[in-house]
């Protein structure tokens, strides 16, 4: 039986990205049952580029209130028994859901799922893409997906509502962790979504960043005391993390003090990735030279 699936696409004043975000859903070769687009408040031509979709997409407006309370908006309005999240600045395959479901129906038990992203997507995606479970210490590090490739039940968000809107930036990582503590999740390990790089991205401000991402595992760890033995990991690979979001927008002094102090807590490496084993000392000697930040984030 073919899963009904409700896609939900948040935006903000990306009229000139969203409808190839539209567009991407629209051609799944595993329809979706639902489109919602959830616009949170664009003040440029969002609404008069989605007009021509009104027959096919449900399109919902509020006052701007960020980016939660816009996936939010879509959770509580969605009538799948999946919801799939795409930013609208981000497009998928389209095989994308097909590929997904068909891969992870090996995993009946599994009800949170999602996929890597791809700098360049091929034309046919892998029709038996390997799976693996993923846990609590997956999502303190490295994202082993991104909202763009995530496929929640509802039942998930049932259980433990929505995104929390009080955070600016790292609301993904926070209900990833919400959700991998309660119920079996995975990773379907093919590249599926394609990420647009552009300097509007939330993930430019390192301060908020990081911010975000302090309170982030302080509530996780004070909620969670019994996963304290990945506490020195997970601080580490913040304190990697932001060290790269500094060095990145030139702020080496900062970013020196963080990558100093995520060795000092967890001086082993943090992926088990080849080429992310050694990124900290890679990003170490680049600042050190004033060489420009060049290694991926994700």
């Amino acid at each position: 039986m073919r899963p009904s699936v409700s896609v939900v696409i948040p935006t903000f004043n990306y009229g000139c990205y969203v409808i190839e975000a539209v567009e991407s859903v629209l051609r799944q070769t595993l329809p979706a049952s639902e489109v919602i687009v959830v616009d949170d408040g664009s003040t440029d031509d969002t609404r008069a580029r989605l007009s021509p979709y009104a027959a096919r997409i449900r399109y919902l407006h509020h006052e701007n209130r960020g980016l939660s309370a816009a996936r939010n908006t879509g959770i509580r309005e969605a009538q799948g028994e999946w919801v799939a999240f795409l930013d609208s600045d981000d497009r998928w395959h389209p095989e994308k859901l097909e590929v997904q479901f068909r891969s992870i129906s090996r995993f009946p038990d599994v009800l949170f799922f999602g996929s890597p992203g791809a700098d360049e997507m091929p034309e046919h995606l892998s029709r038996d893409a390997p799976v693996r479970r993923l846990t609590v210490h997956d999502f303190l590090g490295w994202m082993p997906l991104a909202p763009s490739s995530a496929v929640v039940h509802e039942s998930c968000f049932k259980a433990i509502g929505g995104f929390d809107e009080s955070l600016r930036s790292v609301e993904d990582r926070d209900m990833w962790l919400r959700l991998v503590v309660r119920f079996p999740a995975a990773a379907v390990d093919v590249g599926c979504w394609w990420y647009r790089q552009h300097p509007l991205q939330m993930n430019r401000n390192a301060q908020r960043m990081h911010e975000n991402f302090t309170r982030v595992l302080e509530r996780f760890f004070r909620d969670h005391p019994q996963r304290r033995s990945l506490e020195r990991f997970g601080w580490a690979y913040l304190y990697c993390d932001s060290g790269y979001s500094h060095f990145a927008i030139g702020d080496k002094g900062t970013a020196l003090r963080f990558l100093l102090r995520s060795l000092c807590l967890h001086p082993g490496a943090l992926s088990k990735d080849p080429g992310r084993r050694l990124i900290r000392l890679k990003i170490l000697i680049r600042l050190l030279l004033g060489q420009r930040l060049c290694e991926p984030r994700q």
